[in-house]
């Protein structure tokens, strides 16, 4: 089992964030990921270009 420290921790190594969904929104993980500055590739639903 990972706990937040486990999940920050490879968002940061990662060399990109993928989220494809389609439903989802923003969330903690895409959060996450631009205050590590890791990029991402999000799906191209409206919340996603705010």
């Amino acid at each position: 089992m990972t706990d937040g420290k486990d999940v920050v921790a490879l968002i940061g190594a990662a060399d990109y964030l993928l989220k494809p969904s389609h439903i989802e929104g923003w969330s903690t993980t895409v959060e996450e990921a631009k205050s590590l500055g890791t990029p991402m590739l999000l799906s191209d639903i409206p919340l996603h270009r705010e």
